[in-house]
């Protein structure tokens, strides 16, 4: 069967391509020919100045945290071009290595030029979340030929957010496109309630498809050369705070680990890795903490202890469904909170999640995958 896969521009976002590699090698796994259409952004004028408004906002603040004397901020910046450059090209060269996709596509009519696919998938990461996604609509398939055979079926599709908030026009649009699609599974247990309430389609809970692989699977991706986490804290940290360094550096001390940080910047000495570092330097933490979703699934993959600082700004509701599902909600926490005193006993986990990744293998298999 030829699949085509739908996701989130393949551009920054660790998680996000992780899970579009994933989705790709399971279904190639089961005999299938798959590619990806590689959608990505257009950066308009707009965008461009806000860009540099941002960097100037930075500046600002660095130097009135300076006057101040507020730390942790006072070494805080931008990373340079140069490491832009280089992150950029490490993840391109990812991509171009470990995903099938097509030329970039950077305007949706171009989309009729991909035809010809049994089945089309959309999913996963936040890719029915309006303002995350570079055309709403593309992302229910509405480019789809109306009489076409081709199978549709969203997996793993999220909201990000347990509110609505689609305006009524585009509800009642992507409502009709809804409609066309085969079978829907949403990453988030509040996700059927909004298919049904808001769509009027029903939906089943499967799991972010970076689960469906195992540990053993992603350190194929990389090798002792990349970096380590061996005996260190490890802190990915997507949106930073004082309170936020402030409980890391209390954590650091009370356990007597060096902090190694991933963020993606404005961090000091923090340069945006290549994905191979980012999987390698989790692997092997002695201790994660962090506030993004991935950060929170690859910690479990590669059975770390964990603490998950929640990330209400980009939806709080992604961590505790699925957190809940393996019974490790006591991992969530504050930025004011000490981390969890209990010792996670992966042997019980393994158990929900062989569970759980079943779930993501079945809803594939009964629809005809």
């Amino acid at each position: 069967m030829k699949i085509a896969i739908l996701t989130q521009p393949l551009i920054e976002n660790y998680g996000g391509i992780l899970q579009n590699y994933a989705l790709q090698t399971v279904l190639k796994k089961f005999g299938h020919e798959v590619l990806t259409l590689h959608i990505i952004r257009v950066l308009r004028w707009q965008n461009r100045w806000f860009g540099k408004l941002y960097e100037f906002y930075v500046r600002v603040r660095n130097i009135l945290n300076a006057i101040l004397h507020k730390e942790p901020y006072l070494n805080q910046k931008l990373i340079s071009a140069d490491e832009k450059k280089l992150f950029l090209s490490n993840i391109t060269a990812f991509v171009n290595e470990h995903i099938n996709c097509t030329m970039p596509i950077t305007d949706i009519s171009q989309l009729k030029n991909y035809t010809g696919f049994d089945a089309y998938i959309v999913g996963s990461d936040q890719v029915w979340r309006p303002n995350y996604s570079p055309d709403i609509y593309t992302y229910f398939l509405e480019f789809t030929p109306k009489n076409s055979m081709a199978k549709k079926i969203a997996y793993a599709a999220s909201f990000g957010t347990s509110n609505w908030i689609f305006p009524a026009a585009m509800t009642a649009r992507c409502k009709k496109s809804a409609a066309r699609i085969n079978a829907i599974s949403v990453r988030e247990s509040n996700g059927i309630e909004l298919c049904k309430k808001y769509l009027d389609c029903d939906a089943i809970q499967v799991p972010d498809p970076t689960l469906l692989l195992t540990a053993d699977d992603y350190r194929k991706l990389y090798s002792d050369k990349n970096l380590s986490g061996e005996g260190k804290l490890v802190t990915y940290i997507l949106d930073n705070s004082p309170e936020k360094e402030l409980f890391i550096q209390k954590t650091a001390s009370e356990m007597n680990l060096e902090v190694l940080s991933l963020q993606k910047e404005f961090s000091p000495g923090v340069k945006k890795l290549a994905i191979e570092d980012w999987l390698s330097a989790i692997s092997n933490a002695e201790y994660v903490i962090t506030d993004s979703f991935h950060g929170t699934v690859f910690s479990i993959i590669f059975e770390r202890q964990f603490a998950v600082i929640s990330n209400v700004a980009r939806g709080s509701d992604r961590f505790t469904s699925l957190l809940s599902e393996l019974n490790l909600t006591g991992r969530i926490v504050d930025s004011v909170q000490l981390v969890p005193e209990a010792v996670i006993d992966y042997s019980k986990v393994n158990q929900y999640l062989s569970y759980y990744r079943q779930s993501g293998y079945d809803f594939i298999k009964n629809n005809g995958f």
